[in-house]
């Protein structure tokens, strides 16, 4: 394959072996053009200029081997294969400064789910109105970064004129996600930036509601901290009192009790929180309904059970 000249660099390389490299990246370089041209038309043409200069270049090579008489050597392969690297190098570059988005306006969604905030912000940097993209169910980039709790992406999106209050197809808001999965922090942020403390999702149930359900103390201290309704319903009737007493969580009920929940209020069944804390065996509660005025439900039990 080689022979034998006074430097080792200035060795020649088998022709055909040259030919077929070149032609690799012939081949290679034209699928790549196609395909960023069948994605992204002349909307990115700076995503068209690398390929194209690549296949140029080994089109160029693989015609010039071709049809040449002095053999390649060592030292003009490495020159060539340096030059098609650096410009696959400079194709890593201009993704990073021109993302490829327009093509593909859910890549704010991937990047906010993903916690990826330095994608975030070069995608709104490039085209602030992403930050407005639904997915097909409704979701915003604010209710993914809401979800898993990317508080960074949530202040970016916010800053950037994304709707606190966005509703998916089933009407839940970023808050109400934050409150079921994304953390305190998460939902303090939200609720300094306005968020509606009383929307109700399929069920009904408020943010109140939720994170009274799952017992989350400091959640439920934030939403009364910004006067969500403390007796708001459910559409059967049920209020965050009601949900903390059945699945014991004696300490929301005790924060909820100080800031004004009507220990009487019942659902549609007329079953209130003491017959919820009785029924679930949750003795502390039920004494502790009864100090603060609860009177023994319910009204109908058989048709609540």
């Amino acid at each position: 394959m080689f022979e034998t000249l006074d430097s080792p660099l200035d060795r020649t390389v088998s022709r055909r072996s040259a030919l077929l490299a070149y032609g690799i990246y012939v081949v290679v370089s034209l699928l790549l053009l196609i395909l960023d041209w069948r994605m992204y038309g002349f909307s990115q043409p700076f995503q068209l200029a690398v390929p194209a200069a690549i296949l140029l270049l080994s089109w160029t090579l693989l015609v010039t081997t071709l049809g040449s008489e002095v053999p390649l050597t060592i030292r003009k392969v490495r020159v060539f294969h340096i030059i098609i690297l650096l410009l696959v190098f400079a194709d890593q570059r201009i993704e990073t400064m021109f993302p490829r988005i327009d093509a593909d306006p859910n890549e704010i969604l991937r990047a906010a789910y993903g916690g990826d905030l330095e994608k975030t912000r070069r995608l709104l940097k490039h085209n602030p109105s992403r930050v407005f993209v639904k997915d097909k169910e409704g979701f915003t980039a604010l209710h993914y970064a809401a979800s898993h709790g990317h508080v960074e992406i949530a202040k970016l999106l916010l800053a950037n004129g994304a709707d606190v209050n966005a509703m998916t197809d089933k009407a839940a808001t970023p808050l109400q996600y934050a409150v079921w999965y994304g953390g305190k922090e998460t939902v303090q942020l939200l609720l300094s930036n306005k968020a509606d403390t009383e929307v109700q999702g399929e069920i009904g149930g408020t943010p109140l509601y939720d994170a009274a359900a799952h017992g989350q103390i400091e959640e439920v201290g934030m939403l009364l901290a910004a006067k969500a309704d403390v007796n708001a319903r459910t559409l059967q009737g049920y209020t965050a009192l009601s949900v903390a007493a059945s699945n014991g969580h004696e300490d929301v009920v005790r924060l909820l009790i100080d800031n004004g929940a009507s220990v009487n209020a019942a659902n549609l069944n007329g079953c209130t929180a003491l017959y919820w804390a009785r029924t679930k065996g949750h003795k502390r509660i039920a004494d502790l309904l009864r100090q603060h005025g609860a009177l023994e439900p319910c009204a109908n039990p058989a048709s609540s059970r």
